[in-house]
């Protein structure tokens, strides 16, 4: 639950990376950090039937492991330029978080109002292509449903095409040129569905697809 996944796919590569968040309990000492070696060591902590302390470990390795030491911006200068760049070339990359409730995807996407998330940073890094015509839209899934963020929540439906093909029906798409990135970040944060969770008040309720 310390850990968020991160996947983003170059080529026909695939690069699976880990990032630990900060605990706000103790259980942090037991997650061990090899950001050189792109390990990380779990540490379980079991009593036995004489009721003594028994540890034992698990290893568990990725491509890229980023410490709790490192922000947005460190993990924008790693992978996420690259990113960019991929788009700036037409080249097709996903990027895909998940993990856990609470174990950071929003704070790492998203941001917070004092920092910026991955997708504000890759936003105005191709922004500053002017000759780059990108056009984006946002969707959340939400209760099975999908939902246009960028057009007040719209229920979108899913319609199967001759080729057998599911296509999204009236997604607004809009310009990058046109548009002001914080306002495009201020929108999807107020029509993103949220909820409270054990971890925090605002947690993400829905799957948030950007593309």
């Amino acid at each position: 639950s310390f850990k968020d996944n991160i996947t983003y796919l170059y080529m026909k590569d695939v690069c699976i990376m880990a990032r630990v968040r900060p605990s706000r309990n103790s259980y942090s000492s037991n997650i061990k950090s090899d950001c050189i070696n792109n390990n990380l060591r779990i540490t379980e902590i079991k009593k036995n039937l004489q009721n003594k302390i028994i540890k034992s470990y698990k290893d568990y390795n990725f491509d890229k492991v980023f410490d709790d030491e490192y922000t947005n911006d460190d993990l924008f200068n790693d992978f996420g330029l690259e990113i960019a760049l991929n788009l700036v070339r037409k080249i097709d990359t996903t990027f895909y978080v998940y993990g856990q409730t609470g174990s950071g995807k929003t704070y790492t996407i998203m941001g917070t109002d004092r920092i910026p998330g991955l997708l504000t940073l890759l936003l105005k890094m191709i922004k500053t292509y002017k000759n780059i015509q990108l056009t984006f839209n946002c969707i959340q899934i939400y209760n099975n449903k999908c939902y246009d963020i960028l057009n007040n929540n719209n229920q979108i439906y899913e319609r199967e095409d001759r080729n057998n093909k599911i296509i999204l029906t009236n997604v607004k798409s809009v310009n990058l040129k046109h548009e002001n990135i914080n306002n495009i970040i201020s929108n999807i944060k107020k029509n993103r569905m949220t909820g409270i969770s054990g971890q925090n008040d605002a947690s993400s309720r829905s799957h948030l697809i950007f593309q």
